[in-house]
């Protein structure tokens, strides 16, 4: 487990700039680092075919694995060996060959000769091998799985060959087609508003809000919801931003533990917000053909339901046990007057996107708002030396996530030729009995077990293409299907026994999994009661009356939740009272045509009034002197 969280940890872009310019290596492959992401910003505005766009993608992201990541992970490169090169080499052929032949290696499918195989093969075996460097083995070995079975079932090897060749959703297909013109490009846009200040910018704004009760807590909120919507790594976000809000939560005198979590919590939440929700939020664009400024907009109200209760027992908690602000804060080191102008970036990406145009086309103008903006203040201006570290630490950093593209691939060849989507429904319907319920929390079952050793990407894709037409024959809306899937897909990453970002906070923290990983599942009780939301009521699927009603009564009910068991508003909440309230939490969430659920809820509504009336009336006072 440790192998992981440094992997996770190694995630950060700033790091990864940092041993790559640090580090012999040749020149021509920091080049290509460069250059790598420059090409795609530009597809945008240039016709150029998908398949050429994708197969210089494919030689990228091989070409720059094989240069940088070491054959053992426990080790430093610090020099390309002979079987780099020649996989390099390998490399280049192919995906030339690729460009050059494309329309001739699609007519020929499945009836390829002994130089095609070969080609396949060795391109099939570089895939595996820089999904290894980057994942461990879990990847790969999935993607042999599911191929073996095919062979198991029955079908031909050149038949599997040539779709995981040439296939829709081959190594070259539509989802190295999404990473290249979508995930790439933000994390390009991340990591140079990084380069010009936006580090410094949250930064200065987590030292602000040590001023604020609970700041240090709250800081960590916001800033790993910035920065984990483009990271793609709920465990590398931990990395980051834990590193610098954990030793300042302790030192205000929240518990190792309870700082572990919020952390987790908080960056939990990076790949649910939009505008970038993520790499998972562009494979529901490609999967379900719904506009991504349609998927931001409707993510919009469950992003907020699911940090009110993280914030809400954040605030709470810091008055119960009389966590004080700091008050030493120097006002000049906390200015944000310097960095305003780089809300402008931001700002214009988003609504590129609301206005109608592509996300590829927003991250373009993004990064080019970028470059401009930055050139207003002194301390922020790009100089040609820092864009090239921006660009080839966007590059870098893309590398743990792109280099899956190539091997999901083969799952997706894999899933879809052996007929499982097909058969899931069958193998739900027998096991469940057509309720549910029951498939739900089948799903989340699955959700949980893929995201143990896959990425967020990958338990996506492979969940959504295997559940997701099973779950669409119950009726339910499409994309409150893929959501569903998308935030179940999270939990993973702090529900034991894996949960990879809690041993990382539990790393910086010092404190023990188990208890962290407990607090953590407190604080995101909306990454499990949100997604049951997306089914069963019309959060996702009403009109917006339809939903900011849901939106209401279920921000009152995690209000409500937060209250009981923080035990504590205004004064301590008795063990009975706690209980009870806990009891009628339900009732806040609770759905269906018939109006006694609506009189539920407001029986339920009633109840909070009175409750917060009754103790705003009486003194407060904390329960404890420290957390």
């Amino acid at each position: 487990m440790s192998d992981m969280a440094k992997l996770a940890s190694d995630n950060s872009a700033h790091n990864v700039v940092d041993t790559f310019f640090s580090k012999d290596v040749f020149l021509v492959f920091k080049l290509i680092a460069v250059l790598f992401p420059v090409i795609f910003v530009l597809t945008p505005f240039v016709s150029v075919p998908d398949y050429m766009v994708i197969g210089v993608f494919i030689w990228f992201i091989w070409t720059l694995t094989l240069a940088f990541k070491p054959l053992n992970p426990k080790k430093v490169k610090t020099t390309i060996p002979w079987y780099d090169w020649v996989m390099i080499a390998a490399a280049t052929f192919i995906c030339i060959d690729y460009v050059c032949n494309y329309y001739s290696l699609t007519a020929k499918m499945g009836l390829y000769g002994i130089k095609e195989y070969v080609e396949i093969i060795a391109a099939f075996i570089i895939s595996l091998e820089t999904a290894r460097r980057t994942f461990g083995l879990v990847l790969p070995l999935v993607a042999i799985g599911s191929l073996g079975f095919l062979v198991y079932a029955g079908f031909m090897p050149e038949q599997i060959l040539g779709r995981i060749f040439m296939g829709e959703n081959g190594m070259f297909g539509s989802i190295a087609d999404v990473f290249c013109r979508y995930v790439l490009l933000f994390m390009i846009f991340g990591t140079l508003m990084e380069r010009a200040g936006g580090t410094e910018f949250l930064y200065r704004l987590i030292l602000r809000l040590k001023k604020v009760k609970g700041g240090p807590a709250k800081a960590a909120v916001i800033g790993s919801a910035i920065l984990g919507c483009i990271m793609g790594s709920s465990a590398g976000n931990v990395a980051v931003t834990g590193s610098m809000t954990i030793p300042m939560m302790k030192k205000v005198g929240y518990r190792p533990y309870k700082a572990g979590a919020i952390e987790v919590a908080a960056s939990l939440g990076g790949e649910i917000t939009p505008p970038v929700m993520g790499a998972a939020a562009f494979l529901i664009v490609a999967n379900t053909g719904i506009p991504y400024r349609e998927v931001i907009l409707y993510s919009i109200l469950p992003a907020i339901l699911y940090y009110l209760p993280i914030f809400t027992t954040i605030h709470l908690e810091a008055d119960k046990f009389n966590i004080q602000p700091e008050e030493s804060v120097d006002k000049k080191a906390v200015s944000l007057a310097e960095f305003t102008h780089l809300i402008i970036p931001p700002v214009a990406l988003v609504a590129s996107i609301l206005i109608g145009f592509s996300a590829t086309y927003g991250a373009a103008v993004g990064i080019f708002s970028v470059l401009i903006v930055s050139q207003f203040r002194k301390n922020t201006r790009l100089s040609p030396k820092k864009i090239a570290e921006g660009l080839a630490g966007g590059s870098m950093a893309f590398l743990n996530i792109g280099s899956a593209a190539p091997v999901l691939g083969f799952i997706m060849v894999g899933v879809i030729l052996a007929g499982i989507p097909s058969q899931f429904g069958n193998w739900a319907m027998g096991l469940t009995g057509g309720l549910l319920p029951l498939v739900i929390f089948m799903v989340f079952l699955m959700g949980l077990i893929l995201g143990m050793g896959l990425p967020i990407v990958g338990s996506y894709l492979i969940l959504a293409t295997v559940a997701g037409p099973a779950m669409s024959n119950y009726g339910i809306h499409v994309l409150a299907i893929h959501l569903m899937i998308m935030w179940f897909c999270e939990t993973a990453a702090v529900t034991p026994p894996v949960c990879l970002a809690t041993f990382v906070a539990s790393g910086i923290a010092g404190s023990k999994m188990w208890p962290t990983a407990k607090e953590a599942m407190r604080l995101i009780i909306g990454m499990y009661v949100v997604p049951l939301l997306f089914i069963y009521t019309p959060l996702i699927s009403g009109t917006f009356a339809q939903r900011v009603f849901v939106f209401a009564f279920a921000a009152l009910g995690f209000l409500w939740y937060s209250i009981m068991t923080s035990a504590f508003f205004r004064g301590a909440i008795s063990r009975p009272v706690q209980i009870a309230g806990l009891i009628i939490t339900p009732l806040f969430f609770v759905n269906g045509e018939h109006d006694v659920y609506l009189y539920l809820k407001i029986i339920a509504a009633l109840v909070f009034g009175v409750f917060v009336m009754i103790r705003l009336l009486r003194p407060a006072r904390p329960a404890h002197p420290a957390c």
